[in-house]
């Protein structure tokens, strides 16, 4: 059985219509055949509160507006330029926005990595 982190990267990528590259070593891509995105998986035992509650609000500020908002979190680190800001997006906002891939129900997403949603 994989390691939650890999189990996580082999249901991201297939999520995407690619396949795990697995460790190359090479600076490479967690995935292949996932354009237009480069996709980096990481996996973490807990998401910083703060960041959960920043992603929630902006949530709740776009249902507020009303249909077609798209909640985005915007992470500015001192002393960078702002046009290098992170941004952050629920994975199934994206996913909503870009349509579908090639796993569209829940079913599917329960048999490539059970457990993990």
């Amino acid at each position: 059985m994989d390691k939650p982190w890999k189990a996580f990267e082999r249901w991201l990528c297939r999520r995407f219509g690619g396949s795990r590259t697995g460790p190359t070593g090479k600076d490479d891509s967690d995935c292949l055949g996932t354009y237009p995105f480069a996709l980096e998986a990481k996996h973490r035992k807990e998401i910083p509160a703060w960041l959960s509650a920043a992603i929630n609000q902006s949530e709740v500020n776009g249902k507020k507006r009303g249909s077609g908002w798209l909640p985005l979190v915007v992470l500015h680190e001192g002393g960078t330029r702002y046009e290098d800001s992170l941004g952050l997006l629920r994975l199934s906002d994206v996913l909503e926005w870009y349509g579908p891939t090639p796993i569209d129900t829940e079913q599917d997403a329960l048999i490539v990595s059970p457990g993990i949603r």
